[in-house]
């Protein structure tokens, strides 16, 4: 009995997985043109941030919305090839969406601007594969959470 206790103690910690959204780089890019071009802007204002570091042909586009912001990588013809979305959590911020159609674009490297810029990043409770390998590129700690499960969590450069 303890020993089952402790296996189910063990499921209940874990970050709940779910499936990917999609494989389909054209499927990614369709999801894309949609939250940028209509989701977004109808819940916040556009905030052109420049270019996006090493990344010449890549600008950095943000929706501040009531819930948090919406984050854009988007090419020189102003095609979305990135987006993350993140929310206030505890003492930081929690990733919500993250669609990546670039192939030359890390978005580890987009969550490590968040973490200098925000300070603390939080994963989402619920991941696909693809969100727990960005993760693992990312030094972080798992804490639990008040339902019993955890989140990943990385506070720059301390973690």
């Amino acid at each position: 009995m303890k020993l089952l206790m402790e296996q189910w103690r063990g499921y209940l910690e874990e970050v709940e997985d779910f499936p990917d959204i999609t494989n389909s780089q054209e499927e990614i890019q369709k999801n894309l043109d949609y939250f940028y071009k209509e989701f977004s802007p109808t819940r916040g204002k556009r905030q052109d941030l420049g270019s996006w570091k090493n990344y010449n042909d890549y600008n950095l586009v943000v929706f501040n919305t009531a819930d948090g912001k919406h984050f854009y990588v988007v090419d020189g013809e102003d095609r979305a090839k990135a987006y993350v979305a993140i929310s206030p959590f505890k003492d930081g911020w929690a990733i919500g969406n993250v669609r990546n159609a670039a192939d030359d674009f890390k978005v580890s490297e987009f969550y490590e601007w968040l973490i200098d810029k925000f300070g603390t990043l939080y994963s989402d409770k619920s991941q696909t594969d693809d969100g727990r390998k960005i993760w693992d590129h990312i030094p972080h700690i798992e804490v639990p959470t008040k339902d019993g499960g955890t989140r990943k969590k990385s506070v720059g450069g301390d973690t």
